[in-house]
Order: C-alpha cells, then sequence, then structure tokens
C-alpha cells in the first residue's frame, strides 16, 4: 500500500514538453520512463493533453488550450450577462467597471 502522505512530484510545462517532443521524435516511452524516472502513465497522460486536436479549417489546437478558452468564454459570458439585470453597456455608462462582484450589487449602480 503507498503512503498517502508522499508528495506528488510537480513538473515545469517545459519539462514535459521535452518529454513529449521525445516521444514525438521517436524515442521510446520505457527509454523515455527509464532516464528520467517517470510512469508510462504519466507520459501518456502529457502526450494526450499536448496532442493538437484539429478543426474542419486546418488549424488544431490542444486540449489545454481548450481549456484556456472556455474559461475565457466563462469571464466573457460573465461581463455581457451580469446578474440582477444589470447591463455590461449600463456599468460603462456610470464608469462602474472595476473587479468582478460575483453576483453583489455594485454601491454605485
Amino acid at each position: 500500500m503507498g503512503n498517502t502522505s508522499e508528495k506528488r512530484k510537480s513538473y515545469h510545462a517545459e519539462f514535459k514538453e521535452m518529454v513529449v517532443e521525445l516521444y514525438q521524435t521517436g524515442t521510446p516511452v520505457k527509454q523515455i520512463c527509464s532516464e528520467y524516472g517517470l510512469s508510462e502513465t504519466t507520459i501518456y497522460k502529457w502526450i494526450r493533453k499536448q496532442k493538437p486536436v484539429k478543426l474542419d479549417d486546418g488549424s488544431s489546437f490542444t486540449p489545454e488550450e481548450f481549456l484556456n478558452l472556455q474559461k475565457e468564454l466563462h469571464r466573457l459570458k460573465w461581463f455581457l450577462f451580469l446578474p440582477n439585470g444589470v447591463s455590461i453597456t449600463g456599468l460603462i455608462r456610470k464608469n462602474c467597471i472595476d473587479a468582478p462582484t460575483r453576483g453583489r450589487k455594485k454601491t454605485c449602480c
């Protein structure tokens, strides 16, 4: 049984990219595992996260880029559809825009 108090190793994005690049240039996963002390599961997870998804128009994006786009879309939707019927244009006209209030009414509006 594993010790649950053990800390998980954390790797920098550059290291993960290098490992994925080694795989993409033909280095066998087992060799990467033995050279860098990584598990196959970890390597395949990094490969999956960096594997581009191709679109019909020929462009592509990674799952991580897609997640970032989803987060940005959520932020934009929050500003476009503010709670309690407050519109973004009304806030702009009143110069009340600063940090999001997360559903609480602003005192100036």
